[in-house]
């Protein structure tokens, strides 16, 4: 068994394996090979040095990667493998941890969605300690009957996106909505704009939140996720920038992108949260979401 770069030819064949696997560490991945070739040229992530493949028998049976968010000290670790590929975990681990030393990160932080699963163990196994959770929650359709479209306060507005135009406006927005909080590193127009170009995630998927004078005080982006005739609805970032908080719009942008999703045929809605925002949480919550699962969060000390 080696572990090695992952290259474009060796791409189907992780593809496979992400399927197979379903969410397992820090995100979900996009289902056919293509998808994910974009979705990883949109990233961050060089696969040609950050992500790494076990191939055993001239098949890859496990991946690991190093994501580098440097403006907040750190590097993302993601860990999968099935099979024989158990044995191997720390030799992907430790590749991994190594890449995200070279990319000159302080933290790695990697995370599983079973504290007692294989990828958990892994990460224990090579001192990785448990750092916080993140709550899944979902609501389907028939949860929001009465999300019906409350009244803004006078002036305030709810307007899609327009085009690429506008992406200095949401870059600046999100960067300033998120500022601080845990996780999250401050993103360029260009990864802004990259993202907006995947699949059923672009400008029509995001809602801003208009103050009285045109500024956008917030936003929501909601993405669309399809396996055959049945689609989930997933909001994928919603906040309101700091002046406007105390006010109840929190809840009514995130009210404006359900209803998006619901106009373009979601069966039910997901989300995720971190598990010490309890304000996002009531918020959900009285919406009609309810939590199905927890992702554990573990943290390395690198230097």
């Amino acid at each position: 068994m080696n572990v090695v770069n992952l290259t474009s030819a060796r791409l189907p064949e992780l593809s496979a394996l992400l399927n197979r696997l379903g969410r397992h560490g820090f995100r979900r991945w996009p289902a056919g090979p293509d998808e994910l070739a974009a979705d990883l040229n949109s990233s961050r992530l060089d696969y040609g040095t950050d992500v790494f493949v076990a191939v055993s028998e001239d098949a890859v049976c496990g991946y690991s990667l190093a994501l580098p968010e440097l403006d907040i000290e750190r590097s993302v670790v993601g860990l999968g493998f099935d099979g024989e590929c158990a044995r191997y975990a720390d030799r992907l681990l430790e590749a991994a941890v190594n890449r995200a030393r070279e990319q000159g990160a302080r933290l790695a932080h990697a995370a599983a969605v079973d504290r007692s699963g294989p990828v958990a163990a892994a990460l224990t196994g090579h001192r990785f300690n448990p750092l916080l959770d993140l709550v899944e929650m979902v609501a389907p359709r028939e949860a929001f009957s009465g999300v019906s479209g409350e009244a803004l306060p006078p002036g305030f507005a709810v307007r899609p996106m327009r085009a690429g135009s506008e992406v200095p406006l949401l870059t600046r927005l999100q960067n300033a909505v998120f500022r601080g909080h845990w996780g999250f590193s401050q993103n360029s127009e260009d990864e802004i704009a990259a993202s907006l170009g995947l699949a059923d995630s672009g400008p029509e998927h995001i809602m801003l939140l208009l103050d009285e004078a045109g500024g956008a005080a917030g936003y929501v982006w909601t993405a669309l996720e399809r396996d055959g005739d049945h689609t989930r609805g997933r909001i994928l970032m919603t906040g309101v920038e700091p002046p406007y908080r105390g006010m109840g719009l929190g809840k009514k942008i995130a009210g404006a992108g359900i209803r998006h999703l619901l106009a373009a045929g979601a069966a039910e809605i997901h989300l995720e949260v971190i598990s010490e925002n309890a304000a996002a949480i009531a918020i959900y919550s009285g919406l009609g979401f309810r939590e199905t699962g927890r992702v554990a969060w573990y943290e390395l000390r690198l230097k």
